[in-house]
């Protein structure tokens, strides 16, 4: 019977669950010896043993079967995603020499964007206009992998070198960052404006565009995750012409801590003093959230400057 190779399968299992989580957005905080699942609130991982176990419901494992339980994939495609590529089944397999790390690439693009367009344009209501600057740009783009058509988001630096990008399944929610991405750059929109708008994901850059159609004159940056203050402070470095930082994380107020309004609260304090630093905050949600109601945004977002008093909104 054709298999996987064991050593390929035990290769896949070793990759950290905590790095996974982390590379696909997650939330993930230190309990003790173990860390917890800041959506799967049950969930505990043991990063010395590798393995996660939910006590709701008493399942558990590795690297592998996280993937298969939370994010829908069946054995074969969770052991090419862990590779980043896909794995070819065949009797008596020889073992691979041991493989160095994999340097930052992009895929080949699809023939065409038709699941791209059809998932943002029609489930996410992105603008035709504000995607198709963004799919000229080539930081938007499809591909083909291990049985998906995904989004792909591409980050650039100033040379306009691709840097990092993730990629987003059109159907169900599996999402992970390209191997080798570098963290100090982000899915961005460059204009000579000295104001710049930070989200925590490319899909609310495109949202907030869509919504205001005028912010396509400033730049606007997706850290990739609310934690990724480095990407922010690279984008400084690299235009020192702003002036102006809006902030335009999410309003997670159905979570504990409100992590996208504590993320503000950081960054508010770290940014340089010379920075007027403000907060546009959706009332609820996301601005993907907002853009989907397909109702006027008026009154359902709210401005607020640094120095004002900081409160989770």
């Amino acid at each position: 019977m054709n298999k996987i190779p064991d050593e390929l399968i035990a290769q896949a299992d070793s990759v950290s669950i905590l790095s996974v989580l982390e590379s696909q957005g997650e939330h993930i905080f230190r309990d003790g010896k173990e860390y917890r699942w800041k959506e799967h609130d049950s969930v505990t991982i043991d990063p010395d043993k590798n393995v996660w176990c939910q006590h709701s419901t008493g399942k558990g494992g590795g690297v592998i079967s996280l993937l298969r339980t939370f994010f829908g994939l069946s054995f074969r495609d969770a052991v090419a995603f862990l590779l980043n590529e896909p794995v070819t089944v065949t009797p008596q397999q020889p073992v691979p020499a041991a493989r160095p790390k994999q340097q930052f690439r992009l895929t080949q693009p699809y023939d065409t964007n038709q699941h791209v367009i059809q998932y943002l344009q029609n489930t996410r209501k992105i603008s035709p206009d504000i995607l198709s600057a963004f799919i000229s740009a080539g930081d938007v783009y499809e591909e083909s992998y291990c049985g998906n058509y995904n989004c792909v988001f591409v980050g650039r630096d100033p040379a306009g070198v691709a840097r990092t990008a993730t990629r987003r399944a059109t159907v169900g929610g599996f999402r992970r960052d390209f191997p080798g991405s570098d963290k100090h750059f982000g899915f961005s929109h460059i204009t000579n404006s000295s104001d710049l708008y930070i989200f925590e994901a490319a899909i609310e850059v495109m949202s907030f565009a869509s919504l205001f159609p005028q912010a396509m004159n400033h730049c606007l940056l997706a850290t990739g995750g609310c934690s990724n203050y480095k990407c922010v402070i690279q984008f400084l470095d690299d235009h020192p012409n702003i002036s102006r930082v809006f902030l335009c994380f999410n309003n997670d107020c159905n979570k504990t801590d409100n992590p996208g309004q504590q993320a503000c609260d950081h960054l508010e304090q770290i940014l340089p003093a010379a920075l007027t630093v403000g907060r546009v905050v959706p009332c609820q949600g996301d601005w993907n959230d907002l853009l989907r109601e397909g109702e006027s945004p008026k009154g359902k977002f709210r401005i607020r400057m640094r120095h004002e008093k900081s409160s989770h909104v």
